[in-house]
């Protein structure tokens, strides 16, 4: 009831890390989408290599694939971002 197609090859990713990501097949799917799944940390901190990495290390925290890593390696880019709130949803498409 919320598209008027439906979508009939949907593909699910374990999480929204690089990692996660390049076990996927692009010939799969058509669209990427990804999102906040929690309340970001101040983006300028993440900047710092020593904090990043203690925030991954010690807190389990798993940044998502930036949209580099995305073309990287999947091929996809970034065509429209939408931010509220510190929430943030971002679709990609094949890169042409």
């Amino acid at each position: 009831g919320y598209v008027r197609r439906p979508l009939n090859r949907t593909v699910h990713a374990a999480g929204m890390r690089q990692s996660d990501l390049a076990r996927l097949n692009p010939k799969d799917f058509d669209v990427l989408v990804l999102y906040t799944r929690d309340w970001p940390v101040d983006p300028r901190l993440l900047n710092i290599p020593p904090i990043r990495s203690f925030l991954e290390s010690f807190l389990d925290l798993h940044f998502n694939a930036t949209s580099d890593e995305v073309r990287s390696t999947l091929g996809f880019v970034p065509v429209v971002r939408w931010t509220r709130g510190g929430q943030w949803i971002e679709i990609y498409l094949p890169e042409r």
